[in-house]
Formats: structure tokens, sequence, C-alpha cells
């Protein structure tokens, strides 16, 4: 899982969005060291970054950022992955992540954040072919 990190170290350096990285390095061990876990799964990976990310872009434009405005995105995120049944706890630490350092540019952050997401979830998948282990376990 180095080399897809060292990727996307890459990429935040370039587009100036490295708040990325953190999130992802997480995703990156939840899928390699649980692949058997819910918050593992290509479909809480890819759909919980993606609402961390809108509600943290949200708060973060309304409200400005702030740590207690981080913390509302991070349990507003979270409440809202459990609700639609796709809980990945490092999608909530990137909405909080997006209201303590808004990236300078919001708009392009979302398909950067979704690449990335989706990135991991493809280096796992190969990292735990190479190590035996099925996953994931369930795509959707």
């Amino acid at each position: 899982m180095t080399i897809p990190l060292l990727i996307l170290g890459a990429v935040a350096d370039a587009t100036h969005l490295a708040l990325l990285t953190p999130p992802m390095a997480a995703t990156a061990a939840l899928i390699v060291g649980g692949p058997d876990l819910p918050l593992a799964q290509p479909r809480n990976v890819i759909l919980g970054h993606f609402i961390g990310g809108l509600i943290g872009l949200a708060l973060a434009i309304w409200f400005g950022g702030s740590i207690l405005v981080g913390g509302l995105a991070a349990g507003l995120s979270f409440g809202a992955m459990l609700v639609l049944r796709c809980a990945h706890s490092p999608g909530a630490a990137t909405a909080m992540l997006l209201v303590t350092m808004p990236p300078e540019h919001p708009l392009r952050f979302l398909p950067v954040l979704i690449a990335s997401a989706a990135l991991v979830v493809a280096a796992g998948l190969v990292a735990n072919r190479i190590r035996r282990l099925r996953y994931p376990a369930y795509w959707w």
C-alpha cells in the first residue's frame, strides 16, 4: 500500500490538496488490515469519502473553518453514512479536515477525492490478492 500512498502524495502536492493523505492512509490501513470489515468495503470507502467531502465542503463554505465546525462536519457526515449504510470512519476525518483546512479550489477537491478513494480500493485489491485474502467481501 506504500506505492499508492506515494502516488496520492504526489497528486496532493501537484494539486495543493495535501489534506487528502491522512484519511487515505487510514483507508488503506483498513483495507489491508481488515479486508472483511464493512468499513473497508469499496461501497463504504467511496461513498463514505464522498459524503464526508460534500458535508465538509458545505460547512466550510457556509460557516468557515474552525475546529468546532469541523467536529460538527465529522459528526454529521458519519451520521449520514450510518443512515445510508456506508459507514467509513476516515470519511468523517475527510469532513473535519475540509473544514479545518479548506482547500484552495473546493470544486476541484471532490473529483480528486473520489479518484483517490478508487485508487486506494484498487491497490487494496492487488495487495490482498497477493496475500491470498478475499477482498472485497462485497462490492455494493
